[in-house]
């Protein structure tokens, strides 16, 4: 699920790597008795790099980290991508004194954009299904993935057409649906993300991380 650029620098870095670069190569040009051939290969190089920098620079603006999009995703139940916490808690009928908070990671690095991931966990959410632990994640409060712990694995999958270990499901317009054992708890969970925010997720620690 990685892009082609994730081993590439931040911004920062990729600019004071070029400085240094731009600095060495015009050095070079001007203190050695450089032939016509080896300026144009240095000119290459250099373009290359140009490129190389512009292809893997940022893809989303300062205020894209914050918008909500108008077309949500279904996710889990009622729940929808792009949903705030708020929303969630109407729809789910629930107060703080029902959910606990697993994550409440604010990142903040200099010149950019917010990066906020809140987990919360429902233990015993009754659902027409049964009663299970339920995990969501907000990234800048938009609702962006569930996880759902059913004690009833085997039947649960078999309600999700398509579904089983090792293949995944992708709902229109923007829902990616998997199964995944979670060894830290022992345990096997169906998730549920909107594709959109997981590739604006991994953007954000590729360009700023």
């Amino acid at each position: 699920m990685f892009s082609s650029c994730e081993w590439w620098p931040n911004n920062q870095q990729l600019s004071t790597w070029f400085h240094t670069k731009l600095f060495a190569w015009l050095s070079v040009l001007a203190m050695s008795h450089t032939t016509m051939k080896n300026c144009f290969h240095l000119l290459f190089l250099f373009l290359i790099s140009i490129l190389l920098i512009l292809g893997c620079s940022s893809e989303y603006s300062a205020d894209e980290y914050l918008e909500r999009e108008s077309v949500r995703s279904p996710l889990w139940g009622a729940l929808s991508s792009y949903m705030s916490l708020d929303e969630v808690m109407t729809e789910l009928s629930i107060s703080e004194e029902h959910f606990q908070v697993i994550d409440d990671g604010q990142t903040s690095v200099q010149n950019a954009p917010p990066f906020d991931v809140y987990t919360i966990r429902i233990d015993n959410y009754k659902d027409d299904f049964e009663k299970a632990k339920l995990e969501l994640t907000f990234f800048n409060d938009r609702l962006m993935e569930i996880r759902y712990f059913p004690s009833r694995v085997e039947e649960y999958v078999r309600s999700i057409e398509g579904l089983s270990d090792g293949h995944e499901v992708l709902k229109a317009p923007f829902t990616r649906i998997w199964l995944e054992k979670n060894n830290q708890i022992n345990g096997v969970y169906v998730g549920w993300i909107d594709t959109r925010l997981e590739k604006q997720f991994r953007a954000w620690i590729r360009d700023y991380s």
